[in-house]
């Protein structure tokens, strides 16, 4: 395997990790991406519109977080994906900004910290691993915010409806009740017209 440095962490792993097990981590870290892709179509993927949409725009994320050599491109493109869906960015508030700019700072000190270990020779690979960390640490919160901004939204929906259902069906029970009452009514009187008419005949006679 390749183990230059990049802006990921596969190689700062494989570089530690025995010979032995080298294999066992590399299935590992290539397959556990594939865990999340049933949960959150179960959750927020199948419902809706913008399921669907939330579903890619989450697993490409997920495949850009886990990356084994990823670059500055694949940033650029998962903060498009995050942004064609604006009431899920609103919903997260300042949190998106604030962690955004987070994740920017973490993939702007990567080259910084390779150039001081490996040019200056005034640090080692902790320093460009640190980058990774913030970098990637903000990136997934970022992604698991707004996966949770999706699911408040889809949750405040489904009540909305429910309440929908609910108030309306009391507004028409209540306009059921008078029209009941007038038609108990309207049958009552007859008889009592039929009496006084009958009266009235009976006087006149």
């Amino acid at each position: 395997a390749d183990l230059t440095p990049n802006v990921g962490g596969f190689w700062y792993v494989f570089c530690l990790i025995f010979k032995r097990f080298r294999l066992l981590f590399l299935f590992v870290f290539h397959a556990h991406v594939i865990i999340y892709v049933v949960p959150i179509h179960c959750r927020l993927g199948r419902f809706g519109r913008v399921g669907p949409l939330a579903a890619c725009v989450a697993a490409i994320g997920q495949v850009h977080l886990f990356r084994a050599y990823p670059t500055g491109c694949d940033v650029a493109c998962l903060l498009a994906l995050l942004l064609m869906l604006p009431t899920y960015v609103v919903q997260c508030q300042q949190k998106f900004i604030l962690l955004a700019c987070v994740c920017m700072i973490g993939l702007g000190l990567c080259p910084t910290m390779a150039h001081a270990w490996l040019v200056w020779n005034a640090g080692n690979a902790n320093f460009l691993f640190l980058g990774h960390l913030v970098h990637h640490v903000a990136g997934g919160h970022l992604l698991v915010t707004w996966l949770g901004a999706g699911l408040q939204l889809r949750r405040r929906r489904k009540w909305s409806r429910i309440m929908e259902k609910w108030v309306w069906g009391m507004v028409e029970d209540a306009c059921r009740r008078p029209e009941a009452a007038g038609d108990g009514n309207s049958e009552q009187t007859p008889p009592v017209a039929e009496g006084r008419v009958s009266a009235t005949v009976k006087k006149r006679r």
